[in-house]
């Protein structure tokens, strides 16, 4: 959002950084209000969805699983 903010020049990084949520939603408002009125305003960006990586098990060393195995024995 602040990203698309700095790039239809509502402010520089270092600005748009610096204000609370509630301005950047205010000034998101606007900026989406007049994308509807003016063709000239940059467009909304088409994020591609966020790929997750599926998390692999680890190998468990042979020294800890029989640690844990003593450790259930007892």
């Amino acid at each position: 959002m602040k990203e698309e903010l700095i790039g239809a020049n509502y402010g520089s990084r270092n600005q748009v950084t610096r204000w609370t949520e509630v301005k950047v939603l205010e000034t998101y408002k606007r900026l989406e209000e007049r994308r509807k009125k003016d063709p000239t305003v940059p467009k909304k960006p088409d994020y591609p969805e966020a790929v997750v990586p599926v998390k692999q098990a680890l190998p468990i060393k042979r020294s800890v699983a029989i640690f844990y195995q003593r450790k259930k024995q007892k």
